[in-house]
């Protein structure tokens, strides 16, 4: 059951149930009953009242809010999977660095520069950060992965989404 139709039963509950109640309450003549249960049917109705009030004028805010996102778009996604890739990678012992197979990273990279919108410099520049740090990390003897800073990855992230979210 939704919200609204929740909130239209809750109000039929109270505006038909309490007052029923009431006058039964009045014919039996249990005065101090009836007081306590129009008390009650008072301050849930005013808190009903108040929480509806709250509920719609927030509905109002966040319907007419700007910033829906709607669907990610392919640059969020590909910022994610490599964000995703990095938070799964496995530690170097003793450093803040994650290892990473060269394949894998080289996916990722390429997918995000297809995924870049043509004519975004600040987006083009940070790409270019992020592979030069890929480019010019160290590899791991025999194995075929590279070693990358965490931090440093996820700080050129999180600005590629911050930048994103300014341009559009």
């Amino acid at each position: 059951m939704g919200r609204r139709a929740t909130n239209r039963l809750s109000s039929l509950v109270i505006a038909v149930g309490l007052p029923i109640v009431f006058v039964v309450m009045l014919v039996d003549r249990a005065w101090v009953g009836a007081a306590i249960v129009a008390g009650a049917g008072l301050l849930l109705g005013l808190l009903y009242l108040s929480t509806w009030k709250i509920m719609r004028d927030v509905d109002k805010l966040v319907g007419d809010s700007p910033d829906d996102a709607g669907e990610p778009t392919e640059v969020m996604l590909a910022v994610d999977a490599f964000d995703d890739a990095i938070h799964d990678a496995f530690d170097v012992p003793f450093t803040d660095q994650v290892r990473l197979d060269r394949g894998k990273v080289d996916r990722l990279v390429e997918r995000l520069r297809l995924a870049l919108p043509p004519g975004s410099s600040t987006l083009s520049e940070l790409f270019s950060e992020l592979d030069e740090l890929i480019r010019n990390s160290r590899t791991i003897p025999l194995t075929g992965q590279i070693r990358l800073d965490r931090d440093e990855v996820y700080g050129i992230l999180d600005r590629m989404r911050a930048s994103f979210a300014e341009e559009r």
